[in-house]
């Protein structure tokens, strides 16, 4: 039940001394802290940094928000006009739930609660967070609808702590060339191409959550005899078609044209679809920049490999 998740992670929010209303004046530390949100269309909990009066998490949670579609679309942001939205709000004002607004809310929806046939078809929000080495984060969005079967929704992102800045892929290559993007290029090239199976596999696997019976004749296609990855081209991949870290690797985001369609009865065309392929880091040593975060981190997990 939504309601008594959010009054227990409230609870511990509270009584934590790096929440709401505690004031650090100096911020030498912050913290990651999970804190309850209830806005209009969605319910659940979100990790931010803390305290919130910080402008250290200040800055790290609007990069944040900025950057991840679902959490600026559930708080009403203004998205053509977000610099001057952050001129007058800050983070605080957006998903900070004060205890009056909350014991309100949770007041007028008590009777629906208590009531055995209520169901709520509001959305549900979480997030999570996962560190790449000390300096780098990867913080995930989840957004789950039960009356939506295109649901869950994802937002990715990976945050630089140190440059406060979203993580560029760029920024960790060798510039040892004219084109340092060059060498790395042809290499995700060539990645791609000799893992074909596993991107059709991952675009499948973006499916396997949903419900949607209309996608029965689509998914179909894939399991017939003539389905072959000869016919299955790829679109260019570089490092502007990185999309975020894992603890696995650094995932690429790609297109793919499907010839085998093509043969299909109902379509008999090609069809366009995305898809992503995760690159190994042990794959990708040989083209960063010996003094880049992730160089660095890849070393370290290489170390405790040996150990």
């Amino acid at each position: 039940m939504i309601k008594k998740q959010s009054l227990i992670l409230l609870l511990l929010c509270i009584s934590s001394i790096h929440c709401f209303s505690q004031t650090n004046d100096d911020c030498e530390e912050i913290n990651l802290q999970e804190c309850v949100y209830m806005g209009e269309m969605v319910q659940g909990e979100i990790i931010l940094f803390t305290p919130l009066d910080c402008n250290k998490a200040e800055a790290l949670n609007r990069l944040i928000i900025l950057n991840s579609e679902w959490l600026r679309g559930f708080a009403f942001l203004p998205l053509d006009s977000l610099d001057y939205f952050f001129n007058e709000h800050k983070v605080p004002d957006i998903f900070a739930l004060g205890l009056v607004r909350y014991q309100k809310i949770i007041d007028e929806m008590a009777p629906y609660y208590d009531n055995p046939n209520y169901v709520s078809f509001g959305s549900g929000i979480s997030t999570d967070v996962i560190f790449i080495g000390n300096n780098i984060i990867t913080y995930t969005v989840v957004i789950e609808s039960p009356g939506d079967k295109g649901s869950p929704y994802y937002d990715e992102i990976t945050i630089d702590l140190k440059n406060k800045k979203i993580f560029d892929f760029a920024d960790q290559v060798k510039t040892d060339k004219t084109d340092k993007t060059d060498s790395i290029k042809e290499f995700l090239t060539t990645y791609a191409l000799n893992h074909k199976k596993e991107i059709i596999n991952n675009h499948l696997h973006s499916f396997s959550g949903r419900a949607d019976h209309l996608l029965g004749s689509y998914l179909d296609v894939f399991e017939q005899d003539y389905y072959s990855l000869t016919r299955v081209k790829l679109g260019e991949i570089g490092v502007r078609n990185f999309s975020h870290l894992t603890p696995k690797g650094a995932v690429f985001f790609l297109s793919v044209i499907d010839e085998n369609f093509l043969l299909d009865e109902e379509r008999k065309y090609e069809v366009d679809y995305g898809s992503n392929i995760i690159i190994p880091y042990k794959e990708l040593t040989d083209y960063l920049d010996e003094e880049s975060d992730l160089y660095l981190y890849i070393q370290g997990l290489n170390a405790k490999n040996i150990k």
